[in-house]
């Protein structure tokens, strides 16, 4: 399971970054969470630490963050692979609710930006 999440955080500002992290260790346990699920051969294994991520990503960085988002499309891709889409499609629906968020958000900076 290769889900592309580095460099990904909600750490400071920007439109990633809506809440700043309590503690570089929780940081640091996300990324080390991903990484595990990211490097195994072994699908439950894969899609217990997804599950890890995307409970501590969600305490963390709130149940609409990016970091969330990117715990969510890695459990949702392990379900798919596991021939559990039932499980996927409501985790696909939080993303796209995520997505919609981070466009929105984008949007307005755009014109904010292009009225000023």
């Amino acid at each position: 399971m290769a889900i592309c999440h580095q460099g990904m955080s909600d750490k400071g500002g920007g439109l990633l970054g809506t809440r700043a992290m309590k503690d570089d260790d929780q940081q640091t346990t996300w990324e080390a969470l991903m990484a595990m699920a990211d490097r195994t051969q072994d699908l439950d294994s894969a899609l217990i630490q997804y599950k890890r991520a995307a409970d501590l990503a969600e305490q963390d960085f709130g149940p609409m963050s990016a970091t969330t988002g990117v715990s969510l499309l890695g459990l949702a891709h392990c379900f798919e692979s596991l021939g559990k889409r039932d499980e996927a499609e409501p985790l696909y629906q939080r993303i796209r609710a995520i997505l919609t968020k981070y466009a929105i958000e984008i949007v307005r900076q755009t014109a904010k930006r292009e009225i000023t």
